[in-house]
Parts: C-alpha cells; sequence; structure tokens
C-alpha cells in the first residue's frame, strides 16, 4: 500500500476480487459452497483459496445492506465539494537509464557469463569468492561474515568501501586480507564503526556478456529480435506500467479529497462485512497465486507488510475492518455523486464488464462466481461499473498539476521499485553488505 488504508479503493475491487479468485482457481483448485444471499454467513467465502481464515468469517454476516441497492445512500452521506479537486501528481516517464536497468535485470542476468582466465580482476567484473570477516581486536568471526562461491560485481557498491576495490588486481586463486571498518551508521548495531579484516580468495573471474542483436532472440519475445527493438518493448511495458500507477494515485488522491468534503454516518455493518469478506478473499488469493509460483507466501505476510506500510499498529480484525469501512464510505459517496450528476450505466455496459471478468477467469456464469466468492458479483459489478465512470467524472473535473521540482520522479519510483525487485531476488545480504 502506498498510501495507508484509502489505497484500497472500491475500484480496485474489481481487479483483486476477480483475477484473483481466478488465479486461485486454477492455482489452488479449491471451491467455496458460501451464498451470498440474505441473511447467509459469509464463513465458507474464506475457503476460496487455502481454507484458513485470517479473521472468524463465520461472525460477518451479509444481507440486502451489502450492497448499493438495499441502502439509501443519502441516510450515509452528505455530499460536500467535489469538482475541481486539486490533486499533484507527477506524470508517467521513463528514462533511459531505467530501460537498462530492467533489461539488465530480467534478461541479461539470465545468460551465462564469460569466464576470463588471463588477467587480473578488474572495475566491472564478476567475481566468484570465498570469505571469511573476523573482528579485528579479538579474531572471532561474526554471523553473517563469511560466504563460499559467492558471486560479487566489482563496482556495484554491494559490499561496505574497501572490500571490492581490494579485489582488483587480484588473479584467480589469490587470497588477500582487507583490513576495513564498518560504517558508524551501519544497521547491525555490533558492526557498526567496528574495524575488521575480511580473509577473501578469488575462485574465478567473468564478465557479463554483451546485449547484441544476436542475443535478443533467445529472450523469446515476439516480434523483439533487435536491441533497439528490445529497448523500445522496455520502455512501453514500463511505460504503460507508470500510466496505470499514475491513474490509480490520481484517483487515490481524488477520492480522499471528495471524502474529506463529505460528512458521512456510519456505514451499514452489512456493507462493511462483505468489505471485510472481499479483502479477506483478495489476500488469499493473491498468497495461493504466488504460492503456485513457487514463492513462500501467506495471506498474514501480506497483510502483516500492508499494514507496516500504513503504520497500523492495531490488530488484523481492526485493520481489515477499518480498510472495509473506508471502502464502503467510497462507494456510498461515489455512488451518492452519480445520483446527483444523472451518471447511470446500462444493462449493456454491466453486461460487457460481467463477461470480461468470466472470460479472463474460467467462469461459465455470475451465478458460479457468485457461489466461490461468498459475494453476489452481479451487485459487485454494478457497483463497479458506476464507481469507473464516477471517478472518470471527477477526473475529468479535477485540477491536476506537476509537483515542484520533481520531474523525474516517475522514473526515480521506478527505479526504486527496479533495485528493490533484485535486491528481493537475490541472495540474501551477508553483514558485509553495506547499507548505502
Amino acid at each position: 500500500m502506498k498510501k495507508k488504508l484509502a489505497l484500497l479503493l472500491v475500484l480496485a475491487m474489481a481487479g483483486s476480487s476477480l483475477a484473483g479468485c481466478g488465479a486461485a482457481k486454477n492455482a489452488a483448485s479449491s471451491s467455496s459452497n458460501a451464498s451470498a444471499s440474505e441473511g447467509a454467513s459469509a464463513g465458507a467465502a474464506s475457503d476460496a483459496a487455502s481454507g484458513t481464515s485470517l479473521i472468524d468469517m463465520s461472525t460477518l454476516k451479509l444481507d440486502k445492506t451489502s450492497y448499493i441497492s438495499g441502502i439509501n445512500v443519502d441516510d450515509y452521506v452528505k455530499l460536500g465539494e467535489y469538482t475541481g479537486l486539486k490533486v499533484s501528481e507527477a506524470s508517467p516517464s521513463v528514462s533511459d537509464d531505467l530501460v537498462d536497468m530492467y533489461i539488465n535485470y530480467y534478461f541479461m542476468q539470465g545468460v551465462k557469463n564469460t569466464a576470463v582466465t588471463d588477467r587480473a580482476v578488474k572495475d566491472g567484473d564478476v567475481v566468484n569468492i570465498d570469505y571469511t570477516g573476523k573482528m579485528k581486536d579479538t579474531g572471532k568471526t561474526f554471523d553473517g561474515g563469511s560466504a563460499t562461491g559467492y558471486d560479487l560485481t566489482i563496482g556495484s557498491n554491494t559490499f561496505i568501501d574497501g572490500f571490492e576495490k581490494g579485489l582488483i588486481g587480484k588473479n584467480i586463486g589469490d587470497s588477500v586480507d582487507l583490513d576495513l571498518t564498518f560504517p558508524k551508521d551501519y544497521s547491525t548495531a555490533d558492526l557498526a564503526g567496528k574495524e575488521v579484516i575480511f580473509t577473501v580468495k578469488v575462485n574465478s573471474i567473468s564478465v557479463k556478456p554483451e546485449l547484441t542483436d544476436s542475443l535478443v532472440p533467445s529472450f523469446g519475445i515476439s516480434g523483439v529480435s533487435t536491441v533497439d527493438q528490445l529497448k523500445s518493448y522496455m520502455h512501453d511495458s514500463l511505460l504503460k506500467q507508470q500510466q496505470s500507477t499514475y491513474d490509480r494515485d490520481v484517483q487515490n488522491q481524488i477520492l480522499q479529497a471528495a471524502e474529506a468534503n463529505c460528512v458521512f454516518q456510519n456505514p451499514p455493518e452489512g456493507m462493511v462485512n462483505r468489505y471485510m469478506v472481499e479483502l479477506n478473499n483478495s489476500l488469499e488469493n493473491e498468497a495461493a497465486y504466488y504460492s503456485a509460483q513457487g514463492s513462500s507466501v501467506t495471506p498474514e505476510m501480506i497483510l502483516q507488510q500492508s499494514m507496516s506500510n500504513a503504520s497500523y499498529s492495531g490488530d488484523v480484525n481492526g485493520y481489515l475492518k477499518q480498510a472495509a469501512t473506508n471502502q464502503s464510505k467510497a462507494i456510498i459517496m461515489l455512488t451518492a455523486i452519480a445520483a446527483k450528476e444523472g451518471i447511470t450505466v446500462t444493462d449493456d455496459e454491466v453486461s460487457s464488464q460481467a463477461a470480461s471478468a468470466m472470460s479472463n477467469n474460467g467462469y461459465s456464469s455470475m451465478d458460479a462466481y457468485s457461489k466461490e466468492t461468498g459475494i453476489d458479483m452481479n451487485e459487485v459489478i454494478k457497483e463497479e461499473a458506476l464507481a469507473s465512470k464516477v471517478l472518470d467524472f471527477l477526473k475529468e473535473k479535477a485540477v491536476i498539476t506537476e509537483p515542484a521540482n520533481t520531474s523525474s520522479s516517475a522514473s526515480s519510483a521506478s527505479a526504486d521499485s527496479a533495485s528493490s525487485s533484485a535486491s528481493a531476488a537475490s541472495d540474501s545480504a551477508t553483514a558485509a553488505t553495506s547499507t548505502k
């Protein structure tokens, strides 16, 4: 989550509940017999993916107030100003450096390096090393300070100052003692500012292959056979991601601004319960999807990360309830705006969106979808189709400006994302890794 609980938008639920459930269906091959009819318990819906709910779903009852069609929205919100809302967001931007970064990480890392046997280590080489770190004053090794067969790119600044430079000029088979000092602000307090000695042996030297036209076809991208085409392909892909992020963040800001101008009554309990079911299902389905890809991810891990990002210190139930309450307020407000502005959706528009959802997720009907999720997806589709139109209307009426002195913020954000992805996918950091 990027912007607290408000990021859990009504509009986003279409993607998470539909796409997530479809993925889980294929990945986990599980189902639920829950009913979304009036008065039915949502308990069985929690089995949609993992079979283990984050909260006690049996206490969450769904009824006619769980959906917009069952309430009078004017009873729950007094609208404030919702046109001319001011939004500040950096336009999508993709730099050449960002394109190169992604190509290097997602494509070039899978290409076998070329071995070097006739010279010493130089900047830019990949060296395979064994190393052992010891405290200089006691000679004792420290946790995380040793490894064997570690591939290190010289010049990557992965290790503390002096480690990589200390290997330049060394040959295969050489061993060297590196007399170094950890930074004073190092993340591990026991090592911060401490003098240490790393004994390092160079096992091999290699270089990353040059990206050439002859290499590109091996990446298996349809219609991409040259370096220029690969860079264009990656640029367009990143720009599409940037645009999606931009649109989402603009919508978030608009929603937050519009909600701040409203006066709300507590939304109906049935609606809050419904969104708690949807959020719970989405977390379980997302975890099932990643687990099917070989990652050990649980709903709890995803939720705990979200709670941490939102700086939320309460319990899981409180967090989901707060998020569900925010979702309920958002859909109530958007529906009230639609009524005031005469915004409607046609049966054809709803049918088209429902058909797309079914096609994308392998269901034969909305009823079948509803049976598995425990949610009346016919009602959900109607609500989200209308919410989408209202958000488009609010965006047209909003005043969207560029943040001051942040013309490159979009690219910087993506660069941070790429670095995070690379870090997560790489070997776990050792105590020798710098926090720079």
